[in-house]
């Protein structure tokens, strides 16, 4: 795949270093590859088991150890990043103390930019075709774990963005039921 090379301003906005938690998961694996292989942007990957990290080892890919609720772990994942893509999601009910945990640690670490991959769960369990527009996609509780914890998560991460801590964007991926395959003509973009 051939890419469009970057205008000099275009480089002077790119990260100098990305951390990406969920760089073992179906899209983080994904986006480590293009970073490596296609962007050649310096990245680190927060895994929790080194065992799962097999496929972007390969890459040549910065591992390092952590916990997203361990403040000293992503001190030591964060250190030279100014971008994060958050991608892990761990157990639902962790999740909320997840984000602010990593919120914490951005915030010291003084990281410009997250990208946060959500997703359209936070509609609830079975997303209508309101959702497919900000203005009448509504975002609360469903008495469902996945799609209340995306969605507390969701409302911390829109918050910090509000109150100045970082540049921020949420993703919401969707699976194109036909072929269960990540389909980005689908994602909703939210620029909290």
């Amino acid at each position: 795949m051939k890419t469009a090379t970057p205008s000099a301003e275009e480089r002077l906005d790119m990260p100098s270093k990305v951390l990406v938690t969920g760089a073992t998961g179906f899209i983080g694996t994904r986006l480590c590859e293009r970073m490596a292989l296609i962007h050649r942007i310096p990245y680190r990957a927060l895994v929790r088991s080194f065992s799962h990290a097999n496929r972007i080892a390969r890459l040549g890919a910065e591992l390092v150890g952590g916990d997203l609720c361990d403040q000293q772990s992503l001190a030591r994942a964060l250190e030279g990043c100014d971008t994060v893509f958050h991608l892990a999601h761990g157990e639902d009910r962790d999740g909320p103390r997840q984000m602010k945990s990593l919120i914490a640690a951005v915030r010291k670490a003084k990281v410009r930019r997250v990208v946060y991959t959500s997703s359209m769960s936070v509609h609830g369990p079975d997303p209508g075709p309101e959702c497919a527009h900000e203005a009448t996609a509504t975002i609360r509780r469903y008495g469902e774990s996945y799609c209340d914890s995306k969605a507390a998560e969701e409302r911390l991460f829109a918050s910090a963005i509000k109150a100045g801590d970082f540049e921020g964007v949420i993703l919401r991926p969707t699976i194109d039921r036909k072929s269960t395959r990540l389909n980005s003509s689908h994602a909703n973009i939210s620029y909290a």
